[in-house]
């Protein structure tokens, strides 16, 4: 038997059930929409006014706030949160842990990695990749097929419309078009970049080679920033 948590007058409730068909009067009286091939993971939680899409999976231990919409085939990882009226597109996958804010909307086929966080009433794009551990700002825009680094940070009401991601030699480089450049794990300010990227490469036993590379994607990256700046 499994246990799916209910709001009662604000208030969790657990039932027990086989199968989510036992619980549709429950359902009803809060008017939740659960469509056909719907799987609830053990003890999650789902808020009155919910709609969960075609064929979506919802993880265990997970939280779905009141009025939120969960699309076709969309995933939502264990023990992750979803708050209230946040809209998520169809096959969406949000990783296990991840938390986004109320009132944000994830586009179709967008991929949140694991543990990230998502601010309140932030738009993200369709097929919109952001990596594990992420924090995304209150507010902020990701265009459509932007692609953003693993343990990046993204300043609230940040509007990214562009974006880049370069397999280098030693680190991925990515770019936001937010004055910043992420290489690694480091995320610097593209000004710092240019005046200390050798330093650390040093730090992280680049090749002389190597930091000539990385001095090319950065000096590129200034370049096309400055560019877009003066449209």
């Amino acid at each position: 038997m499994k246990t799916l948590y209910l709001k009662t007058k604000d208030e969790w409730t657990s039932f027990k059930y086989n199968d989510l068909s036992e619980l549709k009067e429950e359902f009803e009286k809060r008017n939740i929409k659960i469509d056909y091939g719907v799987v609830i993971g053990a003890n999650a939680k789902i808020g009155n006014s919910v709609a969960i899409g075609d064929d979506s999976e919802i993880g265990a231990y997970s939280e779905i706030g009141d009025g939120a919409e969960i699309g076709d085939r969309a995933e939502i990882g264990y023990n992750s949160k979803i708050g209230d009226s946040v809209v998520i597109g169809d096959r969406a996958e949000i990783g296990y842990g991840s938390t986004i804010g109320y009132g944000s909307t994830i586009g179709d086929r967008s991929e949140i990695g694991d543990n990230s966080e998502i601010g309140y009433n932030s738009k993200i794009g369709d097929s919109v990749v952001i990596g594990y551990n992420s924090k995304i700002g209150d507010r902020a825009e990701i265009g459509d097929r932007a692609e953003i680094g693993t343990n990046a940070e993204i300043e609230p009401n940040s509007v990214i419309n562009h974006s880049i991601k370069i397999s280098g030699t030693r680190h991925h480089v990515n770019w936001y078009s937010t004055g910043v450049i992420h290489i690694g794990c480091e995320i610097r300010s593209i000004k710092f970049w240019q005046m200390h990227y050798e330093y650390i490469a040093k730090e992280y036993d680049y090749s002389d080679a190597q930091i000539k590379e990385y001095e090319t994607y950065i000096d590129m990256i200034s370049e096309l920033e400055n560019s877009l700046k003066s449209l």
